[in-house]
């Protein structure tokens, strides 16, 4: 029986990597984590923990430890609610590169 769970573990978790893929994200941990990177020192996170899944970003600057910026952008149980917020964040960081130039 333990199998059969492991198979549909495994066919959830490609699901959610090509998902993923699509929206431009790059596979870190199939099923579980998800980075596509905005700039030199920001990037955006998808992963999931125990209980739902996040999507976040992080901003370093070269040169130092840490963060100088995190933020939580979205959470939820549901993949697709997330993948939809991630896929609204990168066409408003785009729109915004786009209005700065």
């Amino acid at each position: 029986m333990a199998i059969i769970y492991e198979l549909i573990e495994q066919a959830e978790a490609e699901s959610s990597d090509e998902k993923a893929k699509r929206i431009g994200f790059m596979i870190a941990l199939s099923g579980t984590l998800y980075t596509c990177s905005l700039s030199r020192h920001s990037a955006v996170y998808i992963e999931r923990n125990e209980i739902e899944w996040e999507l976040w970003r992080e901003t370093h600057l070269p040169r130092k430890r840490g963060l100088i910026s995190f933020k939580i952008i979205a959470s939820s149980k549901d993949f697709k609610f997330i993948l939809g917020k991630a896929e609204n964040y990168m066409k408003y960081i785009q729109k915004k590169r786009e209005t700065d130039l």
